[in-house]
């Protein structure tokens, strides 16, 4: 028996289709506040926020350099925020090109930032110092990455309401 697919036309009037409830969409103000975008919780999004903290007694108590690894946690803390700010912002833009110039011009000063400060520890510490900031802001942007990453599978695989 020939398997059917169904048909892409709308159903004749007095069909079961005509009983269906509309859709309804979902105000932003009706969304849950873990996850405001309808995808991954706020903590999965700002896991690298929340484990950088975390890490520096840790890494500081397996001899790591006390300036490289204050500098390192304290810029990646701060650009991070500013990230959040400047996408809250681009978000109130009506304007497309203007929101994606603010969030350009955040990503290129960010990573400007985070490459210059870990530069100055380096140059005006110890190398040792420099080389602890890399490596912190290297962890904290491979957990950026990643829960970003598994931030958006969340979002695509959010049923539309």
């Amino acid at each position: 028996m020939p398997m059917t697919q169904p048909s892409p036309l709308p159903a004749p009037s007095g069909t079961p289709a005509d009983d269906a409830p509309e859709p309804t969409t979902a105000s932003p103000a009706s969304a849950p506040a873990a996850a405001p975008s309808g995808g991954a919780p706020a903590f999965v999004r700002n896991l690298d926020l929340i484990l950088t903290p975390m890490a520096v007694p840790v890494v500081l108590l397996l001899g790591a350099p006390v300036l490289g690894v204050l500098v390192g946690a304290g810029v990646w803390i701060l650009q991070r925020l500013l990230e959040l700010g400047v996408a809250r912002v681009a978000k109130t833009k009506d304007d497309v090109r203007t929101a994606i110039g603010y969030n350009l011009g955040a990503m290129v000063g960010r990573a400007w930032l985070v490459g210059l400060s870990i530069l100055a520890v380096g140059t005006l510490g110890e190398r040792e110092d420099g080389l602890a900031a890399a490596v912190l802001v290297f962890v904290a942007f491979t957990t950026y990455f990643a829960t970003s990453l598994l931030a958006r599978t969340f979002e695509r695989n959010a049923s539309p309401s």
